[in-house]
C-alpha cells in the first residue's frame, strides 16, 4: 500500500497530542505518522475490518502487504477485482509500482509461495551458504538465529546447531571458546544442507476432503525428530514441516518412553495452530504409548501431559521403527568418534584425547559387539541398536599405558604372578584379564574412562556407570572409587541432584541428670552359655558418672 500509515487521519481532540518541536516552530501531525506506539495495529485493524469477509478464503494480510490467491486465472481476475473494491470504498490506496498481478510465484514474508508448495526465501539461504566464520558470541546468535528460520523446511538441521550452541553461552560473550575441527565440520554441513530446501504444502483445512493430518515422531537418546504432513495416507502425504529439538538438562534423563512422549508434546506445542479444532493421527514407534490414556500410575509430569492432550483431538497409531524413516532420521545424530589425526591431537591431547567427525549416513554397530583393543565404547545413543559412539584411544596415550605397566606397582604384582593365571594374557604389549584390559593408575585413563561414562552418558547413577565399563576394563577399587569418590565428588550431580532419601530428623540430647543413679541405662547382653542357670549380662550403666 501507499504510504499506508499516513492513509489514517488523526482525532481533532488528539492532534495535539502528536506536537513535536522543530526550528521553525512547533508541528503538529493530521494524519497518523509512523513509529507512533500502536499505529501498526490500528492500520491492521482498519485493513482487516475492510476485507474481513475475504480474509482466509483468497487473501491474507500482514500490515501494508496483501496477497491474494486462486486456482485459476478466471477465478483469479473475479477474486482481485473484488479487493480493489473493497479498497476503493474503504479509501486504501496501493502502491502500483510495487504491485504484482497474475504471477505464479511470489515472495511474502519471507517465504517463496508457488503453486508447488511453500519455500524458504532463497535469498537466506544464499546469506548463510556465504556466511564467513563466526568470531564471537554475538556473531553466533546472529547465524544460529537466521538458521533456525529454515529448520521448518530442513531435517536435521538443529543437531548441527547444538553442537555450535557452546558458543552463546554466557562464558563465550565473556571469552570466545576455541574454533575446533568439530565445530568447523558442524559449520560446513549446515552450508550443505541449506542448499537441499525442501517444497512443503499446506494444510486447508475448510477442504479436507479425503485428505489427513498426520504427525510421526520419533526420539533418540539425546535428539527428537517430527514430521507434519497433510494427504490421503500417511504414505503417499506431503510434508507440511519438520522439526527437530535437542533434550537439554533433566530431560536426557528420562526414561524412553517419557522421551517418546516428550517429542510428542514439543510437535504439538508448535503446531498447535495447525492441529487444534482437526482430527489427526500421531504416528510412534513406541508401541507403550498406545495404553498412555490407561495408564494406572502416572507420575506428575505425565498427568500434565495428560490434560495438555485432552485438547486435543488425536489418535495414537503404533507404526515399525523401520517404516517410521522420516522422523526417525531427523532424532538420530549423524556424527561418530573416530580416531583423530595428528593435527587434532596436538590442539587437545591433553585435556580429552579424543575426537569425531561427520559421517552421513549413520554407522551402526552390533549392540553386543566387544571393544577392540585399546578401544572405549562410551556411550550407546539409543535404546535400538541402530547407533552408537565409539572412543578409540589415540597412540600416544596407549604407549604411555604401555610404559605405566613398569611403573605400577599393582601391576608389576600382576605381571609377576601370569604364569600362574591362566586368564591374565598379554596381547601386543597390553595386558588383560580374561577380557577385561588392566588399567594401570598412573596412566590417567582411569579418570578419562569414569568422565566418560558419568559424564558424557547424562550423571546417571552407580549402577548404569560401572555397568558399561565393568565387562571391558579392570583395576584394583574400580567399583569403590566410582561409587564412593568419583561420582560423590561430581560438582553437576551435587548442584542438579536432589537427594532420594528424605531428610534426617534434628538430633535431641538427653537432659543431663541431677545427681548419680537419677538416670541410668540397661542393657543386656547375651543369650550366653548357662553358668548356675543363668545365660545374661546385665549392664547397668549411671548416665551421670561410670558403670555400676
Amino acid at each position: 500500500m501507499t504510504d499506508s500509515f499516513f492513509q489514517m487521519r488523526v482525532h481533532p481532540d488528539d492532534i495535539h497530542l502528536t506536537a513535536i518541536t522543530t526550528p521553525f516552530g512547533l508541528y503538529e501531525w493530521t494524519i497518523m505518522p509512523m513509529g507512533y506506539q500502536n499505529a501498526p495495529s490500528i492500520h491492521q485493524h482498519r485493513v482487516t475490518a475492510a476485507l474481513r469477509k475475504y480474509l482466509g478464503k483468497f487473501c491474507h494480510i500482514y500490515l501494508d502487504d496483501i496477497v491474494v490467491w486462486s486456482q485459476d486465472i478466471v477465478e483469479h481476475e473475479r477474486n482481485v477485482q473484488l479487493i480493489f473494491q473493497v479498497l476503493i470504498d474503504a479509501k486504501l490506496y496501493c502502491n502500483k509500482k510495487k504491485k504484482k498481478l497474475f504471477c505464479f510465484r511470489v515472495n511474502f514474508l519471507g517465504h517463496t509461495i508457488s503453486q508447488d508448495g511453500i519455500e524458504a526465501d532463497e535469498k537466506k539461504a544464499e546469506k548463510i551458504e556465504n556466511w564467513p566464520v563466526p568470531t564471537n558470541a554475538t556473531e553466533m546468535h546472529v547465524f544460529l538465529g537466521l538458521m533456525h528460520y529454515l529448520n521448518t523446511f530442513l531435517p536435521k538441521l538443529v543437531v548441527q546447531s547444538d553442537i555450535l550452541s557452546v558458543f552463546t553461552t554466557k562464558e563465550a560473550e565473556k571469552k570466545f571458546p576455541e574454533w575446533l575441527l568439530k565445530h568447523q565440520l558442524s559449520f560446513d554441513t549446515i552450508k550443505v544442507i541449506v542448499t537441499s530446501q525442501e517444497c512443503l504444502t499446506a494444510i486447508n483445512h475448510e477442504n479436507m476432503g479425503h485428505n489427513k493430518i498426520f504427525v510421526m515422531t520419533d526420539a533418540s537418546d539425546r535428539v527428537s525428530g517430527a514430521v507434519l504432513s497433510f494427504g490421503p495416507t500417511w504414505e503417499l502425504a506431503r510434508p507440511v514441516a519438520y522439526d527437530s529439538m535437542t533434550f537439554k538438562g533433566p530431560e536426557l534423563n528420562y526414561p524412553i518412553h517419557e522421551k517418546e512422549l516428550l517429542a510428542i508434546m514439543h510437535t504439538l506445542r508448535k503446531w498447535k495452530v495447525n492441529l487444534l479444532g482437526s482430527e489427526f493421527f500421531v504416528y510412534t514407534n513406541h508401541k507403550t504409548l498406545l495404553n498412555f490414556n490407561r495408564q494406572k500410575d502416572m507420575s506428575r509430569r505425565q498427568l500434565w501431559w495428560m490434560e495438555e492432550l485432552s485438547i486435543y483431538n488425536c489418535q495414537f497409531v503404533y507404526v515399525k521403527g523401520e517404516d517410521n524413516s522420516v522422523a526417525d532420521v531427523l532424532s538420530r545424530l549423524p556424527y561418530k568418534y573416530v580416531e583423530k589425526s595428528e593435527q587434532a591431537n596436538a590442539e587437545s591431547d591433553a585435556e580429552y584425547p579424543f575426537s569425531y567427525h561427520v559421517e552421513d549416513p549413520i554407522t551402526v554397530f552390533a549392540p553386543k559387539e566387544k571393544p577392540a583393543m585399546c578401544t572405549i565404547v562410551a556411550v550407546l545413543v539409543d535404546a535400538a541398536p541402530r547407533n552408537s559412539f565409539r572412543v578409540t584411544i589415540d597412540d600416544d596415550l596407549l604407549a604411555k599405558v604401555k610404559e605405566s605397566y613398569k611403573t605400577d606397582t599393582w601391576c608389576q604384582k600382576l605381571l609377576c604372578a601370569s604364569e600362574c593365571l591362566p586368564s591374565v594374557q598379554n596381547r601386543n604389549g597390553l595386558w588383560y584379564i580374561g577380557e577385561r584390559l588392566v588399567v594401570p593408575k598412573e596412566s590417567s585413563l582411569q579418570e578419562i574412562i569414569y568422565r566418560m561414562v558419568h559424564d558424557n552418558l547424562g550423571h546417571f547413577g552407580f549402577h548404569k556407570c560401572y555397568n558399561n565399563i565393568c565387562d571391558s576394563y579392570f583395576w584394583p577399587n574400580m567399583r569403590r572409587d566410582l561409587e564412593e569418590k568419583y561420582i560423590p565428588g561430581c560438582q553437576d550431580c551435587q548442584r542438579n541432584k536432589s537427594p532420594m532419601t528424605k531428610p534426617v530428623g534434628p538430633l535431641h540430647p538427653l537432659n543431663v541428670p541431677n545427681g548419680r543413679c537419677k538416670s541410668i541405662v540397661l542393657d543386656f547382653i547375651g543369650p550366653l552359655p548357662e553358668d548356675d542357670g543363668s545365660d545374661c549380662i546385665l549392664m547397668i550403666t549411671d548416665r551421670l558418672g561410670s558403670d555400676i
